[in-house]
C-alpha cells in the first residue's frame, strides 16, 4: 500500500552542520633518530609519526629505556597536570633495509622449508607438523627474531608475504615434499628483484633535520610543540630554521658553558641575533653530549624541553606565563650572579632554585617575547579564522550588505571576546565599513576590505617594586 504521509506532510531537513577544523595548540611531538627494530606499531618512511597515550604504551612499543623518546615521554608524563598524548616522530637513520619474501602461493600438505639466513641454518618448519600455511609463516617469524631480533625484525605483511627490517642478511629459502609448492621471491619496496647483498633495500636516509620534519609534518599536522633529540648546535640551528619557517613552537636544550660564559658562540646568542620568535632556548648544564660527532645525548641529560610542553601545554594558549614553573623530574642547578646575567641577555632561560623553589625563568623566546605571547598570538590568529570562515562555509552565501558585513565581524567579535576571556587580551576594539563605502572594484571582486581590530595584551606581572617606610 502506498505510502500518502509525504504527501501530506512534506519535509525537508538540510543539516548545516559543517565546521572548519582549527589547528590544535595542546600537541607535542617528539622527533628522534633511531632503529626500527622491534617497535611496534612500525615506523617506515609510510608511517613516520605514531601516537601514544602513557609511558607505559611508549614501553610496549619496544622504545629502549636509555634512548631519547623514552626519556622525553617519562618527562612529558611526569608533569602535574600532563598533555595526554604525545606524537613521536621518526628521523631514519642509515642502514635501515628492507626486504619482502612473497610466496606465489600458500603452503601445501607436505612442504619442508629448509632455509638459511646468512651463514646460519635455521630450523625446518613442516607443513604437517604446523597444519596451515599461516601458522608456518608465524613459525617462520618466530625463529627469525628469536635469532635475529637484536638487529633485524622479521613480520607479517599478509598471509603469503613476510618483511624483513632492519640489518640484512642473506636469507635462502628451498621448499621439498608434497605434490606441489609455492615459489618464493624477494623483493625490495620498489618491487624489484631484491640484491643478493640487500644494497637495493635500503631505505633512504634523512639527509638532515629539514628532511625528517618536513616528512613528520606533511604526514600528520596535528601537533604544535617541537622536541628533537639534536644537541649539536649546528642540528639546533637547523631545527630552529624550520620551527620558524612552519610557525611551531620550539623549546632547545643545551648544555654549553658558552651560554654561561661567554657574549657569543652560542645557540643562544645564535637564536637572538636571528631574531627568532618561535624558538626558546633553556639552559641545564647536565645536557651535555656523550658523543659530539654523533649527537648523543649524556646518560645524565634531564630532557626538560618535554617537561615544559608536558606541563605547560595542558593550559589554554596564552593563559599562563612560563616564568616560576615547577617541573617535575627534572633536577634545578645553582649558577653565579653573573651567568645569569649572561644567560638573559641572550634571552635564553635558566631552571635554578629561588628561596627553595624551582622555577623557569622569563619564559622568552630567542627575540625577546614572552612563549605565552606567542602561543596567544597563534591561537587568536587561528581562532578568528575559523569563527569568520565557518559562517562562510554553512551559508548559501554572505551577502555584500551591512547585515552581511555584520555576520563576519560577528565572528571577529566573538573570537577576540574568546581572547579576552582566556587572557589573552584584556580589552579590544573593531572597525569595519559599511557596503556604500566599499569599492566596486572590491565589490566586483567579492572581497571585503578594511576589517580590523586593534587588542590590547592582557600580560602578567613577573617582578614588583615595593617601598615602604617604617616609623616609630
Amino acid at each position: 500500500m502506498a505510502d500518502q504521509l509525504d504527501n501530506i506532510v512534506k519535509i525537508t531537513i538540510t543539516r548545516n552542520t559543517s565546521v572548519p577544523a582549527m589547528a590544535s595548540f595542546s600537541e607535542h611531538i617528539v622527533v628522534s633518530e633511531f632503529s626500527p627494530v622491534g617497535i611496534t606499531p612500525i615506523f617506515d618512511p609510510k608511517h613516520r609519526v605514531r601516537v601514544f597515550g602513557s609511558l607505559d604504551e611508549i614501553v610496549e612499543a619496544g622504545f629502549s629505556s636509555d634512548g631519547y623518546v623514552y626519556r622525553a615521554a617519562s618527562k612529558q608524563f611526569s608533569q602535574s597536570p600532563h598533555i595526554g598524548k604525545l606524537y613521536v616522530g621518526w628521523k631514519i637513520p642509515g642502514g635501515v633495509h628492507r626486504a619482502y619474501a612473497l610466496a606465489n602461493k600458500p603452503f601445501q600438505p607436505g612442504n619442508i622449508l629448509h632455509w638459511t639466513v646468512g651463514t646460519v641454518p635455521m630450523p625446518d618448519i613442516s607443513f604437517d607438523e604446523e597444519g596451515s600455511s599461516i601458522k608456518m609463516l608465524d613459525t617462520i617469524i618466530k625463529y627469525f627474531n628469536a635469532e635475529f631480533g637484536h638487529q633485524s625484525m622479521m613480520y607479517k605483511v599478509n598471509s603469503l608475504q613476510l618483511a624483513v627490517y632492519g640489518a640484512w642478511e642473506i636469507s635462502t629459502m628451498e621448499i621439498t615434499g608434497g605434490s606441489d609448492h609455492p615459489d618464493i621471491i624477494w623483493n625490495n619496496d620498489a618491487g624489484q628483484i631484491a640484491a643478493a647483498d640487500g644494497s637495493n633495500c635500503v631505505i633512504a636516509q634523512d639527509v638532515n633535520w629539514t628532511a625528517a620534519l618536513s616528512a613528520c609534518k606533511q604526514e600528520n599536522n596535528e601537533w604544535y610543540g617541537v622536541s628533537t633529540s639534536a644537541r649539536t648546535m649546528e642540528h639546533q640551528q637547523e631545527v630552529a630554521q624550520w620551527v620558524q619557517a612552519n610557525k611551531k613552537l620550539c623549546i632547545i636544550t643545551t648544555g654549553d658553558p658558552t651560554v654561561t660564559d661567554e657574549e657569543t658562540g652560542d645557540i643562544g646568542a645564535w637564536a637572538k641575533a636571528n631574531n627568532l620568535d618561535r624558538v626558546a632556548v633553556l639552559f641545564h648544564p647536565d645536557a651535555k653530549l656523550e658523543d659530539d660527532l654523533a649527537d648523543v645525548l649524556s646518560p645524565n641529560d634531564p630532557v626538560p624541553e618535554t617537561a615544559c610542553f608536558g606541563k605547560m601545554l595542558t593550559k589554554h594558549p596564552g593563559s599562563a606565563t612560563w616564568k616560576f614553573k615547577s617541573l617535575q623530574s627534572v633536577p634545578a642547578y645553582d649558577l653565579e650572579q653573573w651567568q645569569v646575567n649572561t644567560i638573559e641577555a641572550k634571552n635564553a632561560n635558566w631552571y635554578m632554585n629561588i628561596s627553595g623553589i624551582p622555577m623557569i625563568s622569563d619564559g622568552r623566546v630567542a627575540n625577546g617575547e614572552y612563549i605565552d605571547v606567542i602561543q596567544g598570538i597563534d591561537w587568536l590568529e587561528s581562532r578568528v579564522q575559523n569563527l569568520v570562515f565557518t559562517p562562510l562555509v554553512q551559508q548559501d552565501k554572505i551577502p555584500f550588505t551591512d547585515e552581511g558585513i555584520q555576520t563576519l565581524v560577528g565572528g571577529l567579535r566573538a573570537a577576540l571576546q574568546e581572547g579576552v576571556m582566556h587572557g589573552i587580551l584584556s580589552e579590544f576594539s573593531v572597525e569595519y565599513p559599511t557596503a556604500i563605502n566599499v569599492s566596486v572594484t572590491d565589490k566586483a571582486k567579492r572581497i571585503l576590505p578594511d576589517l580590523k581590530f586593534e587588542g590590547r595584551l592582557e600580560g602578567a606581572v613577573h617582578r614588583t617594586i615595593i617601598q615602604g617606610t617604617i616609623v616609630l
